[in-house]
């Protein structure tokens, strides 16, 4: 069953991405997709979140889009500590939820351009938000490369929205964990594009920016893929999106 937190079936199921309007740039009606942003938020103690994982690993995969995991830690009194969880992506969620204000913060919860939010485990449906996210381009282009021993990431002008800030995501490809207790006791589950921390690089302020951070601070010791978004306030629409990739 999926874990709740003051929530309505009925209000996550017709929640939409016209439910929570931002400004955004059409694209030419030329069938191209835009990019968008999915954040899957998981727990390795909650028992209806290997589907959803499951199918995190599979949007991996496609073209246009960021997909990307958060292991929770509210659930680890259940009898499993989340190894892959930290206070911050818990965070994250609530911060998301304060933000539209329906108090929903559940597992699995799929997130989509920081507006929307599905059951991830509900494949018809996340499917069907991210097409509608791909129907409309992000309002400002974001870019993020490697030069020398520095992470660079430049922003383009747009509207200026409140508190809006650039992240730093660095995330492992996949990371396998052994289940030994909890509801998924005895399960093996692959977890994908796995968040290691959320890191704040800088404001945004609507003008065009570039910033410059030492690689090995946000990376760690060993290389791996990284995503920059920025994004309005705490919680707010994401309005641009990056990926960097190790190799």
């Amino acid at each position: 069953m999926t874990r709740t937190r003051v929530i309505s079936r009925r209000q996550v199921l017709g929640l939409g991405l016209g439910a929570l309007a931002a400004p955004h740039v059409a694209l030419a009606q030329t069938g191209a997709r835009a990019l968008a942003v999915v954040e899957l938020f998981t727990s390795q103690g909650c028992s209806s979140c290997p589907p959803a994982d499951r199918l995190l690993a599979r949007l991996c995969g496609e073209n246009n889009l960021i997909a990307l995991t958060y292991n929770v830690d509210y659930w680890d009194y259940l009898g499993w500590q989340d190894s892959l969880a930290r206070p911050e992506f818990s965070d994250r969620q609530r911060a998301y939820a304060k933000a539209r204000g329906d108090a929903e913060v559940y597992t699995p919860q799929l997130v989509v351009n920081g507006r929307a939010h599905v059951p991830g485990n509900d494949e018809a449906r996340v499917k069907a938000v991210i097409a509608e996210a791909q129907a409309q381009a992000l309002p400002v282009s974001l870019a993020l490369r490697r030069e020398g021993d520095a992470l660079v990431v430049e922003a383009g002008p747009g509207a200026a929205a409140k508190g809006a800030s650039v992240m730093l995501i660095p995330f492992a490809e996949e990371i396998p964990v052994k289940i030994a207790r909890g509801e998924n006791e005895g399960h093996d589950v692959v977890y994908h594009h796995v968040a290691k921390r959320l890191i704040p690089a800088g404001l945004w302020q609507g003008a065009p920016m570039r910033l410059a951070l030492p690689a090995g601070e946000v990376m760690g010791e060993t290389p791996c893929d990284c995503v920059a978004l920025l994004q309005a306030e705490a919680g707010g629409p994401i309005l641009g999106a990056a990926r960097l990739r190790a190799g």
